[in-house]
Order: C-alpha cells, then sequence, then structure tokens
C-alpha cells in the first residue's frame, strides 16, 4: 500500500541530493524521461491493477517538484510560474498578477516565442506519425493482443523520434541561456538580477515541455496497456 509513494519520496530525495551537488542540467531531465513500453504486456505490468503509479506519473512528480521550486523561488511575483505550478486558482485570488511588471531580456524573449510554435509543431508531428496508423490498426484488427503489439510498435518508432526533437529545442534555449551567463544567475539564486523572474520562467517553461511530453508518451503507453488489458479477459 505506501509502496509507490515511497518510490517516488526516494525519487525526489535522490533528485534533490543531487541537484545540491551538481549544478542544474536540464537536458538531464530530457534524458531521463521513461521509454516507451518495450513490449504490450510491459506496457500493461506499468498501469494495472487500476490505480497504480506508472512510470511516468512517478517521473511527472520529479518534474513537478522542480518547477514547485522554480515558483516558490519567485516569491508570487510570476502568474505564469503560479500556473505551471497549478497555483494560479488560489494565488491569482490574493495577487494580481496582471499589474505585474517584470524586466525582460528581448532577445530572450523572441528566443522563447519561437519555441512555443516550434514546440507545438513537435507535437503535431507526434500525433500525426501515430494518430492515423493506430486508428487503421484499430479499425482493421480484430484481435486485441495483435492490436496492442502492433500499437506499441508504432509508438516505439514516433517517441524516440520526439524526444530527440525536445531535446534539440532545450539544447538549443539552454546554450543562450549559457551564453549570457543566465545559468550561473539561476544556480546561484541571484534574486535581485533584473531579469531573475523571466529566467525562473524560462527554466520552468523547459520543465513543462518535458513534463507535456513525459504525459504523452505515458498517455501512448496508457493505450496500449488499455488495448492488452481487453485481450487478457
Amino acid at each position: 500500500m505506501y509502496k509507490l509513494p515511497l518510490i517516488i519520496w526516494m525519487m525526489l530525495l535522490a533528485y534533490t541530493a543531487e541537484s545540491q551537488s551538481t549544478p542544474f542540467d536540464i537536458l538531464k531531465y530530457v534524458d531521463q524521461l521513461p521509454p516507451i513500453a518495450a513490449s504490450a504486456s510491459d506496457a500493461y505490468q506499468q498501469s494495472y491493477p487500476k490505480g497504480k503509479r506508472t512510470p511516468y506519473q512517478q517521473y511527472e512528480a520529479v518534474l513537478d517538484a522542480q518547477i514547485n521550486e522554480l515558483t516558490d523561488l519567485s516569491k508570487h511575483q510570476s502568474g505564469l510560474l503560479s500556473y505551471l505550478s497549478g497555483r494560479s486558482d488560489r494565488e491569482s485570488r490574493i495577487y494580481d498578477f496582471g499589474k505585474m511588471v517584470k524586466a525582460e531580456d528581448l532577445e530572450l524573449k523572441k528566443k522563447q516565442e519561437e519555441q512555443i510554435h516550434v514546440f507545438f509543431n513537435y507535437i503535431d508531428d507526434y500525433n500525426r506519425a501515430t494518430s492515423w496508423t493506430i486508428d487503421s490498426i484499430r479499425k482493421n484488427e480484430e484481435n486485441y493482443g495483435v492490436q496492442a503489439a502492433k500499437m506499441v510498435r508504432v509508438y516505439q518508432q514516433a517517441a524516440p523520434v520526439f524526444v530527440k526533437k525536445l531535446r534539440l529545442l532545450t539544447k538549443e534555449m539552454n546554450d543562450l541561456l549559457n551564453k549570457k551567463g543566465y545559468n550561473t544567475i539561476l544556480n546561484n539564486q541571484v534574486q535581485t538580477h533584473k531579469y531573475y523572474i523571466q529566467l525562473l520562467e524560462v527554466r520552468g517553461l523547459l520543465l513543462d515541455r518535458i513534463r507535456q511530453v513525459c504525459r504523452m508518451i505515458g498517455g501512448s503507453s496508457d493505450y496500449v496497456a488499455v488495448i492488452q488489458a481487453e485481450a487478457l479477459k
């Protein structure tokens, strides 16, 4: 009963200890994304019995903790981080985020806006690479076990491409942050820096993209698990 929460707690503790001893590395969070299950049977074992926390949900908890830490550091000066951490419904009744003005590095802002559009294109690419084929499998194959086996292979081909694109996009922004010395500002928590809130938000958005990809890959694996469960009835 208490096994899975303990696992999650241990993961968070490990990440916290590592972050205290080594500089923050955003690419690490991309590289450690859980992959699609190795087989339909593995997907089923990850998701069942119902209520079981999957590897994707456990990893999302790690990302949530990082985003929550950034939100705490913003000290209620960022509506974006409040939203990303799931606090906006409560905090928006206390703090008027709409009236808050933050200094911004315009080059960083432009890059951020460009990357938002690119990331949504990557999401579309993943959906296009999987949806039509999965629909075809579901319509044309009656055996649930065969469906699940074919589906997991589709996701195994598409998910690594998606993650590779995410990594390149993340590295591009991270390189800019390093070039301008902003990762050092963040790692040292130089709260007096004029762009500090913006920098917290940039890192938060990078983590949120990883979280979104984690959810999508997890959703794909869960879909395979549901079909495999039908095969086992």
